[in-house]
């Protein structure tokens, strides 16, 4: 048996944000059962007893928490060869307190994103975020993209995310709005001068130069990179309602991404189903979407990018569209009661 059991059953996993996750799940679970996982297996124990103990810490907790810890110890155990019924998980999740996300997000503006941003630190940073907020992506497929991922010469600028870093496995490619595109225009430039810095600094010894990544640094980084940001722009508000454990923040660094959904994703942009698919949701990959070629995606996003403009914001002209709407409408009403009126007159001088 492998020595370190925990990462031989995290090599099956490629995303970094994955990961990330699981390791947490299971150092929790071995943590609050007191056993070191790579002795787990080689002692006789009650296994379900086991998963029933820690449901018995975890049963309050968030509904995604507690969902995500139970199918990353199921997987685990699986793993190992050691199943239960489903029935077994199933009567665990419904006799969860609660439906529904506890923690209340917040989705930023563009002006509240545009307070958040001017408080970057770096033009790396900068860049980082911007890409999160214009093109949809998750964290961790950002922070595991290539300098060959990109490509800043088309117009709308786009990224080809690697089937090997994606959620669903799934190729895709996404955009960036201009203003995007020129900060990472600028990144770039001055890249391998931060990473050469960066490598040369305490606590950086994993870093390497030959690192080939867009932005090289780890995902635990860039949550710290956001969570000074908003600190620093006051908008580090957190939600009293979280349970087990410290309350997170109401601007957390996944909203990003959900402001890509609630900017695209509306009638003023391109719609719900074209927004989910650039966002690679997996029930989105339809045979219709993938039939689009890149330029045509291109030319759909490009359809509501200035809703995602944060430095070089356009007037939000949605409520004068409707009124404007709503004055044509009372127009043609008053015409068709003119022509109404003529055709009465009209039929009384017949008479």
């Amino acid at each position: 048996m492998s020595e370190d059991i925990i990462e031989e059953f995290l090599s099956n996993y490629n995303t970094p944000a994955s990961r990330s996750t699981y390791k947490t799940q299971l150092n929790k679970f071995f943590k609050y059962i007191e056993i070191n996982p790579n002795e787990y297996f080689n002692k006789k124990r009650d296994y379900r007893e086991d998963v029933n103990h820690y449901w018995g810490y975890i049963k309050d907790f968030p509904p995604k928490s507690r969902t995500t810890a139970l199918s990353v110890i199921k997987m685990f155990l699986i793993e190992h060869e050691i199943e239960f019924p489903t029935i077994f998980w199933r009567k665990k999740i419904r006799r969860a307190k609660g439906k529904g996300a506890i923690t209340q997000d917040k989705i930023p503006t563009p002006s509240e994103l545009k307070q958040m941003l001017q408080h970057c630190k770096s033009i790396q940073s900068k860049a980082f975020f911007l890409t999160l907020a214009s093109s949809g992506m998750r964290v961790g497929e950002a922070i595991s993209l290539t300098l060959d991922d990109i490509d800043l010469d088309k117009t709308p600028a786009r990224i080809n995310i690697p089937a090997n870093i994606t959620k669903s496995g799934e190729k895709r490619v996404v955009f960036v709005t201009n203003e995007a595109k020129d900060v990472l225009e600028q990144y770039l430039k001055v890249r391998d001068e931060i990473l050469a810095i960066a490598i040369t600094k305490s606590g950086y010894h994993e870093k390497k130069a030959e690192d080939d990544r867009l932005f090289p640094f780890s995902y635990s980084n860039a949550v710290t990179m956001w969570n000074n940001l908003i600190r620093n722009a006051k908008k580090n508000e957190r939600d009293k309602e979280t349970k087990g454990g410290k309350s997170r923040y109401k601007y957390h660094i996944h909203c990003l991404r959900k402001f890509f959904r609630s900017r695209m994703g509306n009638k003023n942009g391109i719609g719900v189903d074209m927004t989910e698919f650039l966002m690679g949701h997996e029930g989105y990959l339809t045979r219709e979407y993938r039939n689009y070629t890149e330029e045509e995606l291109g030319i759909e996003y490009m359809k509501g990018a200035d809703r995602l403009l944060i430095f070089e914001q356009q007037a939000d002209t949605s409520d004068i569209r409707e009124q404007l709407r709503e004055k044509d409408r009372q127009i043609q009403e008053l015409k068709d009661q003119m022509q109404m009126l003529m055709a009465k007159v009209l039929t009384q001088d017949y008479k």
